[in-house]
């Protein structure tokens, strides 16, 4: 699932739609920090504890946002 929207967003991308790319990439990665609060000991995926997880994927979707949008403004 995840593989298909980084695919999408890559393809995004490629057609110089950069800002929509990183949205794309950005909500998967809150999609997935929340889906990691959820489901905790269920879930599919578990590289460490669930606050560890949620807070590398919270932290990489606001980060992603952040990062992109100040760029744009030094631009």
């Amino acid at each position: 699932m995840i593989f298909l929207v980084v695919l999408v967003a890559a393809l995004v991308a490629f057609c110089g739609y950069t800002w929509a790319a990183t949205g794309l990439v950005s909500v998967a990665a809150l999609v997935c920090g929340a889906l990691r609060l959820i489901l905790k000991d269920r879930s599919p995926w578990k590289v460490r504890s669930v606050p560890f997880d949620a807070f590398i994927s919270f932290g990489l979707g606001i980060g992603l946002l952040v990062t992109y949008t100040s760029i744009q403004l030094l631009l």
